[in-house]
């Protein structure tokens, strides 16, 4: 049977993430496993799921849009997810992304290193919420605040943001299929106030508190006796080292490869 071939993608994901297991060939066999301990059968063959993702990787590259599978087999997939069949999964598609996104609105803190060599770690308050059919994103930085739309693709969600300066953002952050993150891991990149391309790592942390109530903080990466109680330690450690935090392109003078 043929079925879409962005849908078959998203169940072996989705069955992955459940599994945890790393989303490639190797872990086939013990996604099998787990799909047939559950269905308390031995009907998924080992090879299945190896066999799927090697023909998912030809079915790209010859640019189509279908796949064809064994409908049993899928349907073992889908009811190993907690589905009847994949005609009820493919009709959740769109209910689980609005679940997903839902679950991302609340008051968050955008957290990152300071861009500089100033031994910082920069803290914003972060608003997601819903207006309309569209999840968007509201940011209060030190002087600047920003707003965009909150989107997921994939595994992950990009916000796009934007002030009345000429500063930019976006956070590419990996939710995968969590129902109620507490904190969410990526990257941001961006403009900074001097106009130089940057980029780092970045965290939003669920904060319970009204949007209007937070604000904006700069603490100190030489040492932390004056950081908030409710602020985890292990973020000291995660920020400390600026070349695993911090990326920065050099200024240009000839714009060749005389610059590199």
């Amino acid at each position: 049977m043929n079925y879409p071939l962005n849908l078959i993608k998203e169940l072996l994901d989705m069955a992955f993430e459940k599994a945890e297991l790393p989303k490639d060939i190797k872990a086939g066999k013990a996604l099998t496993y787990e799909i047939n301990k559950k269905s308390g059968t031995l009907e998924l063959g080992d090879r299945y799921i190896y066999r799927t993702l090697n023909n998912i990787k030809e079915i790209e590259n010859e640019g189509k849009k279908q796949i064809g599978c064994r409908e049993t087999y899928i349907d073992l997939i889908c009811q190993y997810l907690g589905y009847k069949n994949f005609r009820e999964f493919s009709a959740n598609q769109g209910k689980i992304e609005d679940e997903i996104l839902e679950n991302c609105i609340g008051t968050w803190y955008s957290i990152s290193r300071a861009n500089s060599i100033k031994p910082l770690m920069l803290l914003a308050p972060v608003k997601i919420f819903k207006e309309g059919k569209n999840y968007k994103i509201l940011m209060q930085g030190g002087v600047n605040k920003f707003e965009g739309l909150v989107e997921r693709v994939k595994e992950v969600i990009y916000c796009s943001l934007s002030s009345e300066s000429e500063k930019r953002f976006n956070f590419i952050m990996r939710i995968g299929y969590a129902r109620n993150p507490k904190l969410l891991k990526g990257v941001f990149n961006g403009i900074s106030s001097g106009g130089d391309p940057i980029a780092g790592r970045e965290l939003l942390m669920r904060f319970q508190k009204d949007f209007q109530e937070m604000k904006p903080m700069e603490l100190s990466l030489e040492g932390h006796d004056d950081w908030p109680d409710w602020l985890d330690r292990r973020l000291f450690d995660y920020f400390q080292d600026f070349n695993k935090n911090c990326l920065k392109a050099s200024r240009s003078a000839r714009f060749n490869l005389d610059d590199l």
